[in-house]
């Protein structure tokens, strides 16, 4: 992974864990009021939370990214 793509997969992970984070009120709704949501509401929320696990785990999975002082061989 490129260090512009790494880069790019943690803003949109930040993004997308912030709107998560917004929309947990949602769940405190549905356990302790037994309101449910539109289902719209509900499938963004789950898009959210997907795009959220895929984004981390790619930026687990992406190689260590060396620095400009960094060389070659060191390991």
């Amino acid at each position: 992974m490129s260090e512009r793509s790494y880069r790019s997969t943690v803003l949109v992970s930040a993004l997308v864990w912030f709107l998560l984070g917004l929309h947990a009120p949602m769940v405190h709704q549905i356990t302790h009021h037994n309101r449910m949501p539109d289902p719209m509401a509900l499938v963004l929320v789950a898009a959210l939370a997907v795009t959220g696990v895929v984004c981390v785990l790619a930026l687990l999975r992406a190689p260590r990214i060396r620095g400009a002082g960094e060389s070659a061989s060191r390991g």
